[in-house]
């Protein structure tokens, strides 16, 4: 996806929500940093941080999905700051933000988190003696590998598969 893309899709993104000014606003910029997610959206830096390793891997229509998800996000802190009246600071996803994907027409099941740990099986699997695979992430894995942990169902300790 090229500058020109992800421009047409904040542009499309804040069209669809009645704020097209916005879409003057908001940068794009690539990190290395982001190793977890997709994307990261900063309202006051007016700023979308994407991932250099997993973005550019995403298929087209993930990016698309991306880059208007963190753009719902600026969309919803700009309307919370322009309201007059008193109200709590929006959730992240909240009521608010999933009317601002409606209106941009991107369904709210694919685009709502943008972390690939759930698409990718697991690197950290544990097994006991009656062969019960256990997965976890990688901070659970290494709290796991640090105390000794028993099976739930036969109560032997569980090993890292090699």
């Amino acid at each position: 996806m090229n500058h020109y893309d992800t421009r047409e899709a904040i542009w499309n993104a804040c069209v669809a929500n009645g704020v097209p000014k916005l879409a003057y606003v908001i940068e794009t910029k690539f990190t290395r940093r982001l190793t977890k997610s997709y994307g990261s959206a900063y309202y006051h830096k007016r700023m979308i941080y994407l991932s250099t390793g997993l973005f550019t891997d995403a298929s087209r229509i993930k990016q698309w999905e991306c880059i208007v998800h963190m753009t719902c996000h600026f969309i919803v802190r700009y309307k919370w700051m322009q309201s007059k009246i008193y109200r709590p600071v929006p959730r992240l996803h909240g009521s608010s933000w999933r009317e601002a994907m409606a209106n941009a027409r991107v369904p709210i099941t694919s685009a709502y988190c943008f972390t690939p740990d759930a698409e990718r099986p697991s690197n950290h699997v544990f097994r006991c003696s009656c062969r019960n695979d256990l997965r976890f992430y990688q901070h659970l894995a290494q709290a796991v590998l640090a105390v000794p942990h028993s099976c739930a169902a036969c109560e032997s300790e569980v090993a890292p598969i090699t």
